[in-house]
């Protein structure tokens, strides 16, 4: 949420394990969380670092109408039209 020049979350999810990279399906997980609590027909604009470019995290926020933007790997290979 953008809140006088400012992001500020409104929803998270504390989870007790290693440091590094969270599953896909603990985001997806959260990402559930945050379409119950945003109003209908509110413009989303997901922002993610290389964390959040899963394909089911993007298939979910894509199932949303929302747009997204996350970062990924500079290694990643994309193909269009998705095979």
């Amino acid at each position: 949420m953008i809140y006088k020049k400012r992001s500020l979350p409104i929803a998270w999810i504390v989870v007790t394990g290693n440091k590094g990279h969270f599953p896909e399906e603990t985001h997806v997980r959260l990402l559930k969380r945050v379409h119950e609590i945003i109003p209908e027909g509110a413009n989303v604009i997901f922002l993610g670092d290389g964390e959040f470019d899963g394909i089911t995290l993007q298939a979910t926020i894509d199932a949303y109408g929302w747009e997204y933007v996350c970062r990924t790997a500079k290694n990643a290979q994309l193909a269009w039209p998705a095979c």
